[in-house]
């Protein structure tokens, strides 16, 4: 409630606002498509229902394997109840590691490499987890799915403007207050 109350209370930065200093490099130029949509012109795009079948993929991935590690481990390795509880352990410090490795490779490559590779790994690694018989590859396995998995409830939130998302950028970075962005 005290984030929600919060939030009611931020507004958007001026539409022509931008980071003082900051220029696009020819790289994040080339990225951005040139073209902003809306919801409707979105929705006539393949490009969006793909966008959306890989995020619900790569989120029905992590939440699946998040719900049932342990038990997973157990079936596939014969690990002990209490061994393949640390499977969750495990899992938890690659989902948190994966906001930051997936969003610095982002900045690398691009945000459409990044979720093209990310799709890669995991179904390549949902089709060999199953023949695992050893649980420290079992948990390096899952160990990697959740650091994929992070993409898609971190969003690969970059960590630097790029032309197709300042104001994003500035949202997320700017000291907001109830009148609007301080650049202070």
């Amino acid at each position: 409630m005290v984030v929600t109350g919060a939030a009611a209370t931020l507004s958007n930065p001026p539409e022509d606002w931008k980071p003082e200093g900051w220029e696009p490099t020819a790289a994040e130029t080339a990225e951005a498509s040139g073209r902003n949509y809306d919801l409707k012109g979105a929705l006539k795009t393949w490009q969006w229902f793909a966008l959306w079948t890989l995020l619900f993929l790569n989120v029905l991935a992590g939440i699946s394997i998040i719900s049932e590690a342990s038990p997973i481990a157990q079936e596939i390795t014969g690990a002990s109840a209490a061994t393949a509880a640390g499977v969750v352990s495990i899992i938890s410090i690659g989902n948190a590691l994966g906001r930051f490795g997936w969003a610095w490779l982002s900045d690398a490559i691009g945000r459409k490499w990044v979720f093209l590779v990310m799709f890669l790994i995991q179904a390549a690694l949902f089709a060999i987890m199953p023949s695992v018989g050893a649980y420290a590859l079992f948990a390096t396995l899952a160990f990697v799915v959740l650091t994929c998995y992070a993409v898609a409830s971190g969003r690969c939130r970059r960590s630097r403007p790029t032309t197709s998302a300042p104001r994003t950028w500035a949202r997320s970075t700017a000291r907001c207050s109830p009148r609007g962005v301080s650049r202070a």
